[in-house]
């Protein structure tokens, strides 16, 4: 009896660490992707390239790139799920760098006015975020098309 309770009291405990480990992970995987950009923009060694909704790519200058990237880390933030944003304009920026290289692209989605949503992919993982519309007001003061 007394090693029938041992056991399923060690079972208890690993499933119950798995389960935490599982939800830091989930948690945190936005958070460490922006900890990884924020890697990079001190490193210096990255570029910063973006995408408009026409598939046309734009290098962002090098004197432009530090701000934009220090946006998206000082502004985005991740949220539980967005809005539906099948067929809404998108613009993609896309930062990649350093020794391995890595790379983090952020989609802001254009909804005029009401823009807050995108999502950050990183290590093949999709990341719901929010806070986007400071991200893509710099990106219409590049010059970039948006709706606004």
């Amino acid at each position: 009896m007394k090693k029938t309770t041992w056991k399923g009291f060690l079972l208890v405990v690993v499933v119950l660490a798995v389960a935490i480990v599982y939800q830091n992970i989930k948690k945190g995987g936005a958070e460490n992707c922006v900890a990884t950009l924020q890697e990079m923009v001190d490193s210096g060694t990255y570029a910063v390239e973006v995408m408009d909704s026409n598939g046309e790519s734009h290098v962002v200058e090098e004197s432009r790139k530090e701000q934009l990237a220090q946006l998206i880390v000082q502004t985005v933030q991740q949220t539980e799920q967005i809005p539906d944003m099948e067929d809404i304009p998108s613009l993609s920026v896309r930062i990649f760098g350093g020794e391995p290289v890595k790379e983090v692209v952020l989609t802001v989605y254009d909804q005029k006015e009401e823009t807050n949503f995108g999502t950050l992919l990183w290590k093949e993982r999709t990341y719901s975020v929010q806070n986007c519309g400071q991200v893509l007001n710099y990106l219409a003061e590049l010059g970039l098309y948006t709706q606004r």
